[in-house]
């Protein structure tokens, strides 16, 4: 049995993807790499046309994984947040979200109705993760096959995915070994630190310093914390030389305290970090908004009259002639959507012309 619930790649987050320096080269990079969004409310649809389903709206900045660049539409990893859909007839729910496919090759769509297209398909025994029940399908997360896709004139590259892979799981173990020897150092001034427990720390915090996987500004206080071990360690040797100075080792229990507060602390800075982290979720995008909304109506040819249809109110007032070099008006007439474009003036008309660049349609018909 084979699980589609994500992959590696899909869980790097935001914060992962801005340790790496940006790169300025050319989005014909060799795939998979990472791209960066060059444009502000960039569709993010269920396939590589205009007319499919938007899933998402990304913005200026915004990092996608590219697998692939065909006919100007690039092939990318679902943002995080975006979820599909597959009928409940062909999904044995089991524990803890988990279903399993008992059916031969079964549609994933990106809506929960039949009408929409499959962006993939799913074997039996494969299992996906159940989010929740929408009508008579379940929202599930996304399996490794199902990809979207974005105009590829808005994103631009960004970086090399296998070395942003292996310089987050770098991050990842330093950190871990840094929260491991911190946990140790703070358990050790809770209870009262021996000499042979100073001298495990003190190899252990020396050992963090000369691990090149682990960042500048732990290191920083790392050696901060060697410091504070080394005054301690002065500590155990005046002792030992005179056993007068056990008052002034008994008031140094209060710099001991001090360095367990420095050594929580480091430790609330990793717990910080990783909260910060988790605090990247996903936020739904706003509805998309357009240059002109309402219905699409055919005009009557006359001699030099500008555009083929236009587009008017409910009250059927013309709020634009329309033009487009890229889409067939004529296939939307009576539909009511919402367009985007530029809009120009026309020279002797009141009316102004809006040059057709997307168009979805919207209101009843979006619903299906």
């Amino acid at each position: 049995m084979r699980s589609l619930t994500g992959s590696p790649i899909r869980c790097i987050s935001a914060f992962a993807f801005s340790i790496v320096a940006a790169h300025a080269f050319a989005a014909e990079e060799k795939v998979p790499y990472v791209a960066e969004v060059a444009g502000n409310r960039v569709n993010v649809r269920a396939g590589s046309s205009s007319n499919y389903r938007i899933l998402d709206v990304a913005n200026a900045g915004q990092k996608l994984v590219v697998r692939a660049i065909d006919n100007g539409w690039a092939k990318v990893d679902l943002p995080k947040g975006v979820y599909v859909f597959i009928s409940k007839q062909y999904v044995q729910p089991g524990k803890n979200g988990q279903g399993i496919i008992t059916a031969e090759q079964v549609n994933v769509r990106p809506e929960p109705n039949l009408r929409q297209p499959a962006m993939c398909q799913i074997k039996k025994n494969d299992t996906v993760r159940i989010i929740e029940t929408a009508g008579e399908f379940y929202k599930i997360e996304p399996p490794a096959e199902t990809f979207a896709y974005i105009s590829a004139k808005y994103i631009r590259y960004f970086g090399d995915l296998e070395k942003m892979v292996e310089d987050v799981e770098k991050k990842e173990e330093a950190d871990t070994k840094v929260a491991a020897v911190i946990d140790l150092d703070k358990e050790a001034s809770e209870k009262g630190t021996t000499r042979e427990e100073l001298a495990n720390l003190v190899g252990k915090y020396q050992t963090l310093m000369a691990d090149q996987k682990v960042g500048e500004e732990l290191k920083t206080h790392v050696a901060q914390r060697l410091a504070n071990l080394a005054e301690l360690k002065q500590m155990f040797d005046l002792k030992e030389q005179n056993a007068q100075l056990v008052q002034k080792l008994e008031e140094s229990s209060q710099q001991i305290q001090q360095i367990s507060l420095r050594a929580e602390k480091l430790s609330r800075k990793a717990q910080e970090h990783e909260e910060k982290i988790a605090e990247l979720n996903y936020v739904p995008p706003p509805p998309p908004t357009y240059t002109g909304k309402g219905e699409i109506k055919s005009l009557v040819r006359v001699w030099n009259r500008p555009g083929t249809h236009k587009l008017v109110n409910d009250k059927g007032e013309t709020l634009f002639i329309l033009q487009s070099d890229s889409h067939d008006l004529e296939g939307f007439t009576g539909k009511t959507v919402g367009i985007n474009g530029e809009i120009q003036d026309l020279r002797g008309w009141r009316t102004k012309l809006l040059q057709v660049d997307e168009i979805d349609v919207i209101g009843a018909l979006a619903k299906n």
